[in-house]
């Protein structure tokens, strides 16, 4: 926090606040801007940095009332609860000097707490459903399918195939909710503190190092955790505590995930050592991760875990 006036912070807070206010009103009314509304934490995470968490709060309240204002109460209430804590923490990992990983799993934490709180409390409140409203899409998916294959003249076999396919998506898509929110909690933590340290180097402020992406690398624990957590969903399933084929799929798509940027940044670090052009080796990258090699880097970046390649390389390139 930085030492100031009273008056000034008050005055720059209701400023601040008032830009992050407008910030999320376009993206509610203009389409192509909504995407920019995972950034909305950034204003009141420089208020918190500059004045303290007091006037963080006061912020988020003052951009909570002009967005009811312009919008209505729930989108205002979505504003104060994830868009204010949101970046409250942010400002807090940054004030406290956290390196930039243990920062991000702090504002991913905070990140997964406000989205709890605005799907299973305010939305409640106004009587909206998320379960209802996901069957409701899904059967106005099977409508459309039902609608298309008839305007196509498709077979019985063919119209049943389709069919039994779309359920196994939407159950599938169902099962695998709570790794999903837990994956965009922390893309948009992860998005949140890289350009709010940019802001911020642009502001002149001193911030820790930050390792390159080559060097990520999950702890040597990592696996056999899951190993653990898998053995005792199946016992709890085997002995009817809890539903483990879903516990069992979020567990496999969080740690795949993990496994796939390690996988990803053990590549980019042999990519510094090989000869080349940069846009070449990235374009292989997005490559990989997008057109059906996420397993292998899923299988590279777990084998890492154990063996640690990196290191191992390091240590023979000094024994030369």
């Amino acid at each position: 926090m930085i030492p100031r006036s009273r008056t000034r912070s008050m005055t720059e807070t209701a400023i601040v606040a008032a830009i992050g206010a407008i910030a999320t009103i376009m993206g509610y009314y203009v389409p192509f801007l909504n995407i920019f509304l995972i950034f909305t934490a950034i204003p009141f995470a420089i208020i918190t940095l500059r004045s303290g968490i007091s006037y963080g709060v006061a912020g988020a309240f003052i951009a909570s009332i002009i967005v009811a204002m312009a919008t209505n109460p729930i989108s205002a209430l979505i504003t104060l609860i994830s868009s204010g804590v949101n970046g409250i923490f942010l400002g807090v990992v940054v004030q406290k000097k956290l390196k930039a990983w243990p920062a991000i799993v702090v504002t991913t934490l905070a990140t997964l707490f406000s989205l709890y709180l605005s799907y299973y409390v305010v939305l409640p409140i106004t009587g909206v459903d998320l379960n209802l409203q996901m069957d409701m899409m899904i059967e106005e998916m099977k409508v459309t399918m039902e609608a298309m294959q008839d305007s196509m003249n498709a077979d019985a076999q063919a119209t049943a195939e389709s069919t039994q396919m779309l359920e196994n998506y939407t159950r599938n898509m169902k099962l695998l909710i709570p790794s999903a929110i837990v994956m965009s909690a922390l893309a948009s933590a992860a998005a949140n503190y890289m350009l709010f340290r940019v802001i911020l180097k642009r502001m002149g402020v001193a911030l820790p190092d930050m390792k390159p992406f080559r060097e990520f690398r999950l702890p040597g624990s990592v696996f056999f955790g899951m190993l653990i957590m898998i053995v005792l969903s199946y016992l709890a399933g085997y002995f009817g505590l809890i539903q483990s084929e879903a516990l069992l799929a979020n567990i496999y798509m969080v740690f795949s995930m993990a496994f796939v940027l390690q996988g990803v940044a053990v590549i980019v670090y042999f990519f510094k050592h090989i000869p080349g052009q940069k846009l070449l080796k990235w374009l292989l990258v997005v490559m990989l991760a997008f057109t059906g090699g996420t397993i292998y880097l899923a299988l590279l970046g777990m084998s890492d875990v154990m063996l640690n390649f990196r290191k191992r390389y390091e240590s023979r390139s000094m024994m030369r």
